[in-house]
């Protein structure tokens, strides 16, 4: 069995991935969440203290990647491109002009800043076991091809508000934009995973949106070098 780190924003971030990384790959991995750091309470996956992209930015260094990969086989790196309208985020989603950056763009400078405190050692040595997952401009835009089927399911903006207005269609509840962690979102996430029920039901909704068949693409490769 393959073993797979995760540093991501928020638990409800390690949740999509580990739904999507174990219904994606030939063999299912043991997903080892490492940032933030979490608990299992009543069997739920619950966080403990902050996360946020910039603990994220924090692990992205040598020594740190160094260490996780002595004993995971793969490490994937996620984190999402809305705050980076911050300074401190280091990229910025704007052009010279004050236009929007196109996404493949925006993606790749975010790609870079992921990299820009690893060393070219580091990135040769871990090359395709080190996996990034950049969000454009939050996960849950991922998760809204598998309630649209019109143009909402390319969206990169306001995506909770959007999945929220799908799943109250629905009766399905809401996601909690303040608290994530709370039992109640832990149960509509539970919910809404439910429908990523193997690759090609994945695959479906990563058509639609640009950084989801990305980190598909890394995983396709993972799964070639376990054939």
């Amino acid at each position: 069995m393959i073993t797979i780190g995760l540093i991501c924003e928020g638990v409800s971030e390690i949740n999509i991935m580990t739904r999507i990384i174990s219904k994606y790959l030939d063999e299912e991995p043991f997903i080892n969440p490492i940032e933030p750091d979490t608990r299992v309470e009543r069997g739920h996956l619950v966080q403990n203290g902050y996360g946020g992209w910039m603990q994220v930015l924090r692990h992205c260094n040598d020594e740190t990647i160094t260490n996780i990969l002595e004993y995971n086989d793969y490490l994937v790196i996620q984190i999402d491109s809305d705050a980076s309208i911050q300074p401190i985020y280091g990229v910025t989603p704007f052009n010279a002009d004050g236009s929007s950056k196109e996404i493949p763009v925006l993606y790749n400078d975010i790609m870079n800043r992921l990299q820009m405190n690893l060393s070219k050692e580091i990135l040769e040595k871990y090359y395709g076991r080190l996996l990034f997952a950049i969000c454009i401009n939050e996960i849950e835009c991922w998760l809204l091809p598998l309630y649209y089927t019109d143009r909402n399911r390319c969206k990169t903006h306001n995506c909770i508000f959007s999945l929220n207005k799908a799943l109250s269609r629905k009766n399905m509840g809401c996601i909690n934009i303040n608290d994530k962690n709370n039992s109640n979102t832990r149960e509509v996430y539970t919910k809404v995973l439910k429908n990523f029920r193997n690759r090609q039901s994945i695959q479906e909704c990563a058509q639609y949106q640009y950084s989801f068949a990305k980190l598909l693409e890394q995983l396709d490769l993972v799964n070639d070098h376990k054939r």
